[in-house]
């Protein structure tokens, strides 16, 4: 789950930042780590928040994880420009796999 992903599932869910916090056990910035791309999304995230879309434990059980539709607003957002992400999402800058992050970000150049 790409942090575009991420922001799009909180959006659809109607979850706030501290939301995922109390949800996932994780921290209030180690969720905002998440959500602006600072930190992998953890798989376990993923999980909670299909379970809270689908309420369906037998599906997630055999593995099935909902995708969230990503939209133009959930990647460039606060005014980011198309400059700032390509250098943000740079796998050197960030020094881990960041292919699925730039693939969205090129997706939605203007």
């Amino acid at each position: 789950m790409t942090c575009f992903e991420l922001r799009s599932a909180l959006e659809d869910l109607g979850l706030t930042q501290r939301d995922l916090g109390r949800l996932s056990g994780a921290n209030a910035s180690q969720v905002w780590r998440w959500c602006d791309g600072f930190s992998p999304v953890p798989s376990y995230v993923r999980t909670i928040l299909t379970l809270m879309k689908t309420n369906d434990r037998f599906s997630v059980r055999v593995g099935h994880r909902e995708r969230w539709e990503v939209e133009r607003h959930h990647v460039f957002r606060k005014g980011a420009t198309f400059r700032e992400l390509l250098h943000r999402r740079h796998p050197d800058k960030n020094k881990r796999d960041t292919n699925d992050e730039m693939k969205m970000v090129l997706q939605f150049r203007e």
